[in-house]
């Protein structure tokens, strides 16, 4: 979760990401996001901080020592009770949260610290997971390369036996489900990393 994200999403009001919007050609189309895009390239935006997980304590989010923030804003207390969540990864100004364990049972959450909102999410119940366990989450902008609570896109790896399965998790204000993406062909093809896009 980076401070330009916060700031853009809660600071000025005028939704241009603070000091990049003028007032002039702020709403005038996807000029804006590209230009914000190319700008945040030039200038990496500032760490606001990271979430350290304690055995046998509730996730507590750590803020950075350079930006005066409260890091109570980024607390993670609204979540269900649940005893061992893991945080898979963060992306914009979300996190994604796994129960821990591999069992298809177990949740996945998506929430946004700030508002306080989030969404669980059940894994797919498809034929190809029969006897499969969850292996690794990772969160991704939404269809339109925006991220927020109601635009985002879940990418799980799923392994069952020497195979492994990947769906993605699509929500929009349209509605919100799995779409299987790909399976292995060959057995023990199970590892590896996750870069590019995903259409």
């Amino acid at each position: 979760m980076d401070a330009r994200e916060e700031e853009g999403k809660y600071g000025n009001g005028g939704g241009c990401g603070g000091a990049y919007g003028d007032g002039g050609g702020c709403g005038s189309g996807g000029g804006a996001s590209g230009f914000l895009r190319l700008a945040g390239s030039f200038h990496p935006p500032a760490v606001v901080g990271h979430y350290h997980a304690r055995s046998c304590r509730p996730i507590a989010f750590v803020p950075s020592p350079a930006l005066p923030i409260d890091g109570g804003r980024f607390s993670l207390d609204f979540l269900p009770a649940i005893k061992d969540w893991e945080v898979a990864d963060c992306h914009g100004v979300l996190v994604l949260l796994r129960e821990l364990g591999s069992s298809l049972a177990n949740l996945i959450i998506v929430c946004d610290p700030l508002t306080r909102r989030y969404q669980g999410i059940r894994h797919p119940s498809e034929k190809q997971l029969d006897q499969a366990y969850a292996a690794g989450a990772f969160l991704l902008d939404g269809e339109d390369g925006d991220i927020s609570i109601s635009n985002f896109r879940v990418l799980h790896r799923f392994h069952q036996g020497l195979r492994a399965s990947v769906f993605v998790f699509v929500s929009t204000a349209a509605g919100a489900g799995w779409r299987f993406l790909r399976q292995s062909t060959d057995a023990g093809d199970c590892s590896g990393h996750v870069a590019g896009r995903v259409d």
